[in-house]
């Protein structure tokens, strides 16, 4: 592995997943949480537990990297799109548990896969487009 370009290949997917996050749950799915208000922290606890997201965010970049440079040795932006698109469908099928067990709307878990889907597989794209010279 070379470890530059995993390094690279990591932030650049960690920067990603933090503004998409940010975007898609702070701009777009706001109404949804504005409208079931009652059922999230507060504010300042989400401030006080921030270092946790930006862990996982960081984590989850660092693991995903390493599966793909395990997985797809040629690289490049069709593999990287087949790997992101197919792990955002085995992660994100995990959300319809939420649903079971969290008192959303039906219609925010929805938009949560969606948003899923999209997050990972353009995390694909960007770790395929970065490994595309990989030989």
């Amino acid at each position: 592995m070379n470890g530059k370009r995993y390094l690279f290949a990591s932030i650049v997917v960690t920067i990603f997943i933090f503004i998409w996050e940010w975007l898609w749950n702070s701009i777009v799915l706001n109404g949804y949480y504005q409208a079931t208000a009652a059922l999230w922290r507060t504010h300042e606890q989400m401030a006080s537990l921030c270092g946790w997201m930006i862990a996982a965010y960081i984590i989850f970049a660092f693991i995903f990297c390493f599966i793909y440079t395990r997985c797809h040795r040629d690289g490049g932006v069709k593999r990287g799109f087949s790997f992101g698109f197919w792990l955002s469908l085995l992660i994100t099928v995990m959300i319809l548990v939420w649903y079971v067990v969290l008192p959303v709307p039906g219609i925010l878990v929805f938009w949560w896969i969606v948003g899923g889907i999209i997050e990972v597989t353009i995390s694909g794209l960007l770790v395929g487009a970065i490994y595309k010279n990989n030989r």
